[in-house]
């Protein structure tokens, strides 16, 4: 039997070299044989079976299941080969019935280590995406779908450079929209180059190529994995850094500016009595003006500096929420926008410092009303997160939206989108949130708005 194994698996070899017309002569002469050792066709598929399993034990899943696909084929021509001279030699072509049985038996047992690979891949926590020689999508796992949006049977089969990039395969400067169409065209193997993908998803990807016996490619796979949580992270980490390099800076010039400011303002209210009869009277009402906005830019370092430890109490959310609506809803209505607050009864209370997190919330609601147009929509909403405890409020807006730049800096100092902007507002915001021991995330995307979620611990904890 091992002579029969190893001759089978010279001749499938051969099969699987793109020779079929060699192959098919030397299993016509090899069945002669089988016939004639009596070896049945149990035996043969379990063969078939043990040399299919030697030959692509050291494959990847994806490129061992197209070799068992194609060897599907040999083990019918077998079958039908065998078939034939078991006809001349004698044999009752109930075999057939034998050979049926056979292979339904490997064929459950082929579908098995489908399902099994299939489940690992699906199970792992990295997307995998493979592509063949056309650039057409064969295998998307479980992640990739989650990550991207996508199901399977939309994309699979499918050109991934026209599904994803309009058709276009490399840019006016050269370079390749896809770096898996890169890796099937020249070969570079690409490792942890970092992709962003709507909805502020941000991947890491890398690629490996399967060859065939001739050494080309025929399959190019991708691995994702996602690393939004990191990204996340170190944004915080540089945030906080830059947040202690203003409050180290405010520490040392602020009083030292607001010292000589307050003098001068002094004196030029002295003055503005003499002038009121002259025409400089206007030009002294713009110096104390301008002069109350650098006191106001220094209070804002002072909030780095020395900051306010919050004075914690148990509040609850409705009545936080009635009052920023009282405090909003003039402005709303002048300016014709839709403002609508939301707040469950049943939410549990925060632990806050009620100024603060006020400050937070009017700052917030304020700037999604410059965001807006008239007879825009504000929605101001509150709901209760049980795994987490805390308390999560937004403040949605249809506005104009942000990019993912934008995003990425809204809460650094000195950034700002607004001509007379200072650029401290929602550092600050970022601040006191972090203070209380809570969080605040922001989803923008230009034209369809912008949503801040802050999350705040309930009463008890933190």
């Amino acid at each position: 039997m091992n002579e029969f194994r190893q001759k089978y698996k010279e001749i499938l070899h051969i099969y699987l070299q793109n020779s079929e017309e060699e192959a098919l002569y030397k299993v016509h002469e090899l069945c002669k044989q089988f016939v004639h050792e009596a070896i049945a066709p149990e035996e043969l598929v379990v063969l078939h079976h043990k040399t299919v399993m030697e030959l692509t034990q050291a494959l990847p899943a994806e490129a061992a299941l197209q070799i068992i696909n194609r060897c599907l084929a040999y083990l019918l021509e077998v079958m039908v080969t065998y078939g034939i001279n078991c006809g001349r030699g004698g044999y009752s072509w109930d075999n057939l019935n034998r050979w049926h049985e056979a292979v339904l038996h490997l064929s459950s047992s082929l579908n098995l280590f489908e399902s099994k690979h299939k489940h690992i891949l699906d199970t792992i926590p990295v997307g995998v995406i493979s592509i063949n020689r056309e650039g057409k999508i064969t295998f998307i796992n479980k992640k990739i779908e989650e990550y991207l949006g996508i199901k399977a049977e939309d994309v699979l089969g499918k050109n991934l450079v026209d599904l994803c990039y309009g058709g276009v395969k490399k840019l006016s400067d050269g370079t390749y929209t896809s770096i898996m169409i890169e890796t099937l065209e020249t070969g570079k193997i690409f490792n942890d180059v970092e992709k962003e993908y709507p909805g502020g998803i941000v991947c890491q990807l890398s690629t490996s190529v399967i060859r065939d016996e001739a050494g080309e490619i025929t399959e190019v796979i991708s691995l994702l994995q996602n690393i939004t949580q990191r990204k996340q992270l170190e944004q915080a980490i540089m945030r906080n850094e830059k947040l202690a390099a203003v409050g180290a800076l405010a520490a040392g010039i602020a009083h030292e500016i607001r010292n000589p400011l307050t003098t001068i303002r002094g004196f030029i209210q002295l003055l503005h009595t003499e002038l009121a009869q002259s025409q400089k009277k206007d030009y002294v009402d713009i110096i104390i003006e301008e002069i109350d906005r650098a006191n106001s830019i220094l209070n804002d370092f002072l909030c780095f500096s020395k900051p306010t430890p919050p004075k914690r109490r148990q509040i609850g959310v409705s009545a936080i929420m009635e009052e920023i609506r009282l405090l909003t809803e003039s402005e709303a209505l002048l300016r014709e926008i839709n403002l609508d607050f939301s707040c469950p009864m049943e939410i549990p209370g925060i632990y806050i410092d009620k100024d603060q997190i006020k400050q937070v919330l009017l700052n917030i609601v304020k700037n999604a009303f410059d965001a807006v147009a008239a007879h825009g929509r504000v929605k101001v909403a509150a709901r209760w997160e049980p795994g987490p405890r805390m308390v999560a409020i937004t403040v949605e807006d249809n506005g104009t939206g942000m990019d993912q730049q934008t995003v990425a800096k809204i809460f650094d100092p000195f950034f700002t989108t607004k001509e007379s902007g200072t650029g401290l507002g929602m550092a600050v915001t970022y601040q006191i949130i972090h203070n209380h021991g809570g969080e605040i995330n922001v989803e923008s995307f230009p034209g369809r708005g912008t949503t801040f979620t802050i999350l705040l611990p309930v009463a008890g904890k933190g």
